[in-house]
């Protein structure tokens, strides 16, 4: 066979894939259009795809066209994939691949931190007296220290001053430790970016990058020139009190990191007693005064017992927690609330590492995690994914050494880069939240819903509010409001629903942006990234827009924001009594 016979054969059966493509998503979309070439094979085709994703078939097909669209396309469309088991929505894939080519802000409102608006509303946001208790939570840069009671002791023998040792970072996010790493080149490239932190330039991006112990003691050279940017955890086992006389264990890599780098991390597992935990601890503050500690924790049954040794320990700056099956936004708040009973919130900063389901996923929900009770959280997964998307491929299992090899082919130059844009971005949407803080007429107008962190508690509470009390009282202010601020005669006149009805013309061309509709095909959902707003909504929008009426089953569609939507709480309406409204409607217009 010819090169050209090859090359031909080889776009024919691209092409025939991509017929095949389009088949499917035709079919979900219209299992009864004519548009499908070989029905019976892309049934099979369909099925066997659900299959391999877990999705039930009767349920599927139960859906409206673009909820099932939008169930397909998250899992076999890169453009429109998320990743519901880490809560990594499509939106946040594609804001951190954009992230990673931008240098500037990602908002206007960030914009105005350069210069005077930056200066004001910095100073706002955190000398504001409602935030008077919590500026360092909500100041941008992020000191970490072992606090203590007092500095100032009076003794016999005259006044002491105890001074603290404390690290200053640009940004309340540490990077990594990375899940798919050969161990240096996405942290070099990392390292790389924060080396060009510039505080003159308004580049403050100084921050750390956790590398695990094993893969340092393996790349030594590509991390000793950035020590002072590197914080190595390592595993309380390999650590052991006992190992420190013979000089076992980790305990040379210790006394290798401890002062160039000024901190280290401990990883506790669930199996280490408490009294081993406080021993290692009490000898690490023995050996290094001047270190601080970083005591990463996994949720487990002996999680608070640990927690509590931790957070009691001389020399432990911070407390890394890691909340497994559990939601890091359901477990921050309590641990949060354990440590201020215990007297000891004061003492360490608390980290969020995320959970098994649920991760850091942009710089946002490291602030929701601050207004939860935190101090930081840590980019892992996300981290990845901005140096390359297709990590999110590696996340549904497929192999991750092509992925690092294309990183690993890039020039270094290029890697630090991308992430000095991705670390650049971060530090933008901080200060654009920060900006929000504190300040009235900002706050009410700036429409930031990332101020809210939307859990299913929150949702109960919100439901709870929805009550026939509630209703009525609801009913009673609106009346008063138009008694204070009646509508003029004229707008009421003009704008009432049955006048509206007279101007319409019906059965109009559809509009020109409706016309993507017109292929069927499942394609069309990724022109609209709102999830709410399916292309079902548009649809119905289109239609009536060219003068048709709406039907019955347009009042039942859903939108595809999952189980943390409002739309859960759920309207009592028959179709009975839509029905009986719309002919009411039709009938006479005026009755409304």
């Amino acid at each position: 066979m010819s090169v050209a016979q090859a090359l031909a054969s080889r776009d024919a059966k691209l092409f025939e894939r991509l017929r095949d493509w389009e088949d499917v998503l035709t079919m979900i979309v219209d299992p009864e259009s004519k548009q499908v070439r070989n029905v019976e094979r892309t049934q099979r085709l369909v099925e066997a795809l659900l299959e391999r994703s877990g999705v039930s078939r009767e349920a599927f097909w139960s859906q409206s066209p673009a909820r099932r669209s939008r169930t397909f396309l998250e899992r076999f469309s890169r453009v429109s994939r998320g990743l519901p088991k880490l809560e990594i929505s499509s939106f946040d894939l594609d804001r951190v691949a954009k992230e990673r080519y931008r240098t500037e802000p990602l908002t206007i409102g960030a914009a105005w931190h350069h210069g005077f608006w930056r200066s004001y509303f910095s100073h706002a946001a955190i000398t504001h007296p409602a935030n008077d208790g919590l500026r360092e939570e909500f100041s941008t840069a992020w000191d970490i220290a072992r606090r203590r009671p007092a500095l100032l002791y009076h003794e016999p023998a005259g006044t002491r001053v105890h001074e603290l040792r404390s690290e200053r970072l640009d940004l309340p996010i540490l990077v990594g430790p990375l899940p798919h790493s050969d161990g240096r080149t996405m942290e070099r490239a990392y390292l790389d970016a924060i080396r060009r932190s510039d505080p003159l330039l308004d580049l403050k991006t100084s921050t750390r990058v956790l590398v695990e112990a094993l893969q340092y003691a393996k790349n030594r050279d590509a991390y000793l020139p950035d020590l002072e940017h590197v914080m190595v955890r390592f595993a309380a086992e390999r650590l052991r009190p006992e190992q420190a006389v013979t000089g076992e264990g980790d305990w040379p890599l210790v006394e290798e990191v401890a002062v160039p780098s000024r901190m280290l991390e401990l990883a506790v597992p669930c199996e280490l007693d408490c009294a081993t935990l406080q021993k290692t601890l009490a000898l690490l503050h023995e050996r290094f005064p001047q270190l601080l500690v970083s005591v990463f924790l996994r949720y487990s049954d002996a999680f608070w017992k640990q927690l509590y040794v931790a957070a009691r320990a001389p020399g432990v700056a911070m407390l890394h927690v890691h909340s497994g099956l559990q939601k890091s936004y359901r477990l921050i708040p309590a641990v949060d609330k354990l440590l201020k009973q215990a007297r000891l919130r004061s003492r360490v900063a608390l980290v969020t590492a995320g959970g098994d389901s649920d991760t850091v996923s942009s710089a946002s929900v490291v602030y929701e995690a601050v207004l939860l009770g935190a101090n930081g959280g840590s980019a892992t997964h996300l981290a990845e994914l901005a140096l390359s998307p297709r990590f999110a491929e590696v996340l549904l299992g497929a192999d991750a050494e092509p992925v690092l090899r294309h990183i690993a082919a890039r020039d270094a130059s290029e890697n630090a880069d991308l992430a000095s844009s991705t670390l650049t971005c971060w530090q933008h949407s901080i200060l654009d939240f920060l900006s929000c803080m504190g300040i009235d007429d900002i706050q009410k107008t700036s429409g930031n819903n990332m101020a809210i962190t939307v859990t299913a508690d929150w949702l109960r509470e919100v439901d709870a509010l929805a009550t026939p009390e509630f209703g009525r009282r609801n009913r009673e202010l609106n009346l008063e409001r138009l008694r204070d601020e009646p509508i003029p005669r004229a707008e009421r006149e003009a704008f009432r629903v049955s006048r509206l009805l007279d101007q319409v013309v019906p059965d109009l061309e559809l509009v020109a942006s409706a016309q993507v509709l017109a292929h069927q095909n499942a394609n069309y959902h990724l022109m609209n990234t709102n999830q709410n707003l399916t292309a079902d909504h548009l649809q119905v929008i289109y239609r009536m827009s060219g003068g048709r009426f709406p039907d019955t089953d347009d009042f039942f569609l859903e939108g595809a924001m999952g189980p943390r939507s409002l739309d859960g709480i759920g309207v009592r309406v028959s179709r009975a009594a839509i029905e009986a409204s719309l002919q009411n409607l039709r009938s006479n217009p005026t009755a409304l």
